[in-house]
């Protein structure tokens, strides 16, 4: 039998080439959880089923309408913030012409504010990979490390 001992480090201990090794393995494995729930149930609130999407290269979301637009649209005005380009697009929708002044149908509604919840899923894949929630993810679960940033245990 042998004894090996090893000197484990908190995240904050590491060296910055460390801190990038360990930051690499947390990341291989960020997306290993329904990170898009939340989304999904923002959008059932406001009468949308989020079918499928791909925030990577083909940037594409598929959807359908559980509720009349109208009431998706007034779902979304009781919930969300007036600065959500959800919230925008429902006024949009409701009260006033789009930009290149065609009118919006439920087809035109669905298509704008599953793109909305599109832009909010990338932005949340996003921040899941950086630095700043990466580095407080590893720090909250305190994992420990090798002294090279490799991940002890």
């Amino acid at each position: 039998m042998e004894t090996i001992a090893t000197t484990v480090y908190d995240f904050n201990e590491l060296s910055e080439s460390a801190k990038d090794t360990a930051r690499q393995w947390y990341c291989e494995g960020a997306y290993d959880y329904d990170w898009w729930g939340a989304t999904y149930e923002d959008a059932e609130r406001a009468g949308i089923k989020i079918t499928e999407f791909d925030t990577g290269h083909s940037n594409m979301i598929h959807g359908e309408l559980q509720l009349s637009g109208r009431d998706s649209a007034r779902a979304i005005l009781k919930d969300h913030d007036s600065t959500c380009e959800t919230y925008k697009t429902a006024i949009d929708y409701l009260y006033r012409q789009p930009h290149d002044g065609t009118a919006f149908d439920e087809d035109g509604y669905l298509r704008a504010i599953l793109q909305d919840y599109l832009y909010m899923l990338h932005d949340e894949a996003e921040y899941l990979v950086s630095e700043e929630c990466v580095d407080e993810m590893i720090q909250a679960n305190e994992y420990t490390f090798t002294e090279s940033g490799k991940r002890f245990g």
